[in-house]
């Protein structure tokens, strides 16, 4: 979901953290490869997939899910910007992100028997108000500590905000964006319930926008570019395998971010043949189109 990682640093602390985020694993890393003759390189280009897609499960049996759908699926279609030959456009492929969970429904408005409810329990409120208010006013001609009128119908209201289904069972495991938020008759208790922007900040747009684009080659100034080095012999010790063990990212010789794929070292020797991968644009001819149905 996150496109993240897990390091365990030498305090044995666990850290789970995206990809995309370079001031944090940068700053982990201590290698620094040699300046060693590289002869030839190649670049990524066959990971680029013409579609992506980033998608929740779908509890069909859950009618509320399927009603409002916007946000379990999203679609990322990349081409070419400028086309001469269109037989020479050689793009394809098709890679998804499943996300093995349904996306919860929030509940945003009252059915006809709770507003009916809501509607009772408001005049009691306010009957219960001005009682209060009186009372209050007693309170306070010998210095007491005024009360709180009641505010009964918050029970009603207070449903806003929950999961919604419409079975009591449902067959795909749920995943829920949670706030604390007002509740109780007095409106002073906290309580986990689905905030009305949840689908902004859990959602499959949500999930590439933030973090999954790490893999497009357009967003971020394209960057999921990168040159690719193979086979490169380089003097290497114990030091350096232990630095890589433990983050494979590292600046190459002319400052570039890059990234180890593959060490091939032998305890004891004093060489090792790695391949790696620096960022690096090599075509702006590209062009995405998102659709969220």
């Amino acid at each position: 979901m996150f496109n993240a990682k897990y390091l365990v640093d030498e305090n044995n602390v666990i850290t789970l953290e995206p990809l995309n985020n370079d001031a944090f694993w940068l700053q982990q890393s201590t290698y620094q490869i040699p300046n060693v003759l590289r002869e030839t390189f190649s670049y990524n280009t066959e990971e680029l997939s013409a579609t992506k897609v980033v998608s929740f499960n779908t509890d069909i049996q859950d009618e509320w899910l399927l009603d409002r759908f916007t946000g379990t699926v999203y679609e990322i279609k990349t081409e070419p910007s400028t086309v001469g030959t269109e037989q020479n456009v050689l793009i394809g492929g098709y890679n998804e992100t499943a996300i093995p969970y349904a996306l919860g429904t929030r509940k945003d408005d009252l059915t006809e028997v709770e507003q009916a409810f809501y509607v009772l329990l408001d005049v009691l409120d306010q009957g219960f108000g001005t009682l209060v208010n009186i009372q209050n006013f007693f309170i306070g001609l010998v210095g007491g500590t005024p009360s709180t009128p009641p505010n009964y119908a918050n029970i009603i209201t207070g449903k806003i905000g929950y999961l919604r289904i419409s079975e009591d069972l449902i067959n795909v495991p749920k995943i829920l964006y949670l706030t604390l938020q007002a509740s109780g008759v007095q409106g002073n208790q906290l309580e986990l319930k689905i905030p009305e922007n949840h689908r902004d900040e859990l959602s499959a747009r949500a999930l590439w926008d933030k973090y999954l684009n790490e893999e497009s080659f357009v967003d971020l100034n394209y960057r999921n570019q990168w040159k690719i080095y193979q086979n490169i012999e380089v003097p290497f010790t114990l030091v350096d395998f232990l630095s890589l063990i433990q983050n494979s990212y590292f600046y190459d010789t002319d400052g570039s971010e890059a990234k180890v794929d593959k060490i091939s070292w032998k305890i004891g020797d004093d060489k090792a043949v790695i391949d790696y991968r620096k960022r690096n644009v090599y075509t702006r001819n590209l062009i995405e189109t998102k659709i969220e149905p």
